[in-house]
């Protein structure tokens, strides 16, 4: 049987070991419908490499949206700085697991999803991040998939995993080019593709923001209008 999502937490997190009654019987998730994400590894494969059990001194909300500045592609998002959580929080992360149902072979969408906000508040950003990408590989007709697919962009750019960010934000534009802030999460990602000196993949991604959003008043900016707007520091 695969490990479920709640063992594989009690690893991540140190021994912060769920109970594991049983839970009453829940439906199943639909077929999938829509395209399906990219796919990750298996948790079980992935938790070896995962981010750890850390996160900021001080609380911090999560972002689940897109910052906007009318001068700036990319606004700055809120630092993390990582420490070991206290008990008291690994106490919260087994109360979210059991709140959430992770301690079932198969947790719903809904629960992962919901689990992974209450595992934010607990500063388990590793553990957080990890259950996103559960629901984007394995549950494809989800109603969460478009925000579990902009929170894990979001944060795995807070803790500075940019190659793994710039990943996630270029599969929420091809998958969801029609939402509201999918103008801003493009901008975002041609400023992420200059950070970590992809010209390549910069080119592709306004060759796209130019054909998707052209006709909606998107202007192609000047190469040398680019350091501007994406904050980069003077030379």
């Amino acid at each position: 049987m695969k490990p479920n999502v709640a063992s594989l937490l009690a690893v991540l997190l140190g021994g912060c070991a769920p109970s594991t009654g049983t839970n009453p019987p829940r439906a199943e998730p639909s077929p999938a419908l829509a395209e399906p994400q990219p796919t990750e590894p298996s948790p079980a494969e992935a938790v070896v490499d995962d981010v750890d059990a850390r996160s900021a001194v001080e609380p911090v909300t999560a972002v689940s949206e897109i910052p906007v500045d009318a001068e700036l592609w990319r606004p700055p998002l809120p630092m993390l700085s990582l420490e070991t959580i206290s008990d008291a929080e690994k106490e919260q992360v087994r109360v979210c697991v059991e709140t959430h149902h992770l301690d079932a072979p198969d947790p719903l969408p809904a629960e992962l999803m919901a689990a992974a906000t209450c595992l934010r508040d607990t500063r388990s950003y590793g553990a957080e991040i990890r259950l996103y990408k559960v629901l984007l590989a394995e549950h494809h007709s989800a109603e969460d998939l478009a925000d579990a697919q902009r929170r894990l962009a979001l944060r795995l750019e807070q803790i500075d995993s940019l190659h793994d960010a710039l990943d996630a934000y270029a599969s929420y534009l091809r998958y969801y080019r029609k939402n509201e802030d999918s103008l801003a999460v493009g901008r975002r990602a041609v400023c992420l593709a200059r950070a970590v000196s992809n010209p390549q993949r910069e080119e592709d991604l306004l060759r796209t923001l130019q054909t998707d959003y052209g006709r909606k008043g998107f202007v192609r900016p000047q190469p040398e209008a680019l350091p501007e707007l994406c904050g980069e520091a003077p030379p």
